[in-house]
């Protein structure tokens, strides 16, 4: 008689173990990388990472010293977005930001799609490649603005150069 109780109480940890595991396994799967949740749920004044901010001295390319103004533009920067690539054209006369283009085909459509409809006339509009993140489209935006810092270098300007 004690045999067959044990053996229920064995077989009720054995159920429980297995139907614990079946419940959070499931779970491990949809959670994701931390990268993608930080994409999702950034706030809405998320502002320009400090690695695209402007260096005090002309930018160096492969170890060489870029003039300033090297010649007529438009410039093109790529960095990393979110899901691939994205890419900033702009072109810059006395000191000011004429034209700024973005693309990155493979954005998040209607997330970090949006970043790269927006965050080019913001710049425009301040004058300046440094502009608010779109929520949700933190890595995007990001992106754009790295791209856009690279596109000033190959111009010798840094944002610090653009007139306010």
């Amino acid at each position: 008689m004690l045999e067959n109780y044990y053996e229920g109480e064995i077989m009720k940890k054995i159920t429980v173990v297995l139907l614990v595991v079946a419940v959070i396994l499931p779970m491990a799967g949809c959670a994701g990388t931390a990268s993608q949740a930080a994409e999702t749920t950034a706030p809405a004044s998320v502002s320009a990472p400090a690695s695209v901010s402007a260096p005090a001295a002309p930018p160096a390319q492969d170890g060489l010293v870029i003039e300033k103004n090297p010649g007529p533009g438009p410039y093109t920067g790529r960095a990393g977005g979110y899901h691939g690539a994205v890419e900033v054209t702009l072109d810059v006369k006395d000191g000011v930001l004429v034209s700024v283009i973005a693309v990155g085909d493979e954005e998040t459509p209607g997330i970090g799609s949006i970043a790269i409809e927006t965050l080019p006339d913001a710049m425009l509009a301040g004058n300046t490649i440094v502009v608010d993140a779109r929520t949700g489209a933190t890595f995007t935006s990001e992106g754009i603005m790295e791209a856009a810092a690279k596109a000033l270098a190959l111009a010798g300007l840094t944002d610090a150069d653009l007139k306010r």
